[in-house]
């Protein structure tokens, strides 16, 4: 049997219900990837294939002792120099500018290089 509560109770949690729904998918913004810089030529890059400019990279490490996580800015498709040869999460979000989505329609993008799409982000596709 459900309990008559106050009208205020209940506006507050359809309120609080709503917010958390929402930092949630705000919170999902990035697109995350991995990648092995050992598939494929020149295992200390990573061929980005953005669309967008002045966007945010964040490249962490899957592995701690491959380095520590660095941030550079993206535009367009965009080379990412790796410390070490290993697996790499990239997580690209529009930071300045904007990031449009990923495409692998170039021949200068490293395809064999992608082992995991993570997140796909709020707004972003693949081409």
């Amino acid at each position: 049997m459900m309990k008559n509560y106050p009208l205020v109770f209940r506006r507050i949690f359809i309120l609080c219900f709503f917010l958390l729904g929402a930092a949630q998918l705000l919170g999902q913004n990035e697109f995350i990837t991995v990648w092995n810089t050992n598939n494929g030529d020149n295992h200390n890059t990573i061929v980005f294939p953005g669309t967008g400019d002045n966007y945010n990279l964040l490249v962490s490490p899957v592995a701690p002792t491959l380095g520590t996580p660095f941030t550079i800015t993206g535009n367009g498709v965009t080379v990412v120099n790796v410390p070490v040869a290993g697996i790499w999460r990239l997580a690209a979000s529009p930071g300045a500018g904007n990031f449009t989505n990923f495409n692998f329609v170039s021949d200068t993008t490293d395809r064999l290089k992608i082992i995991t799409l993570e997140q796909w982000g709020v707004s972003y596709g693949v081409i």
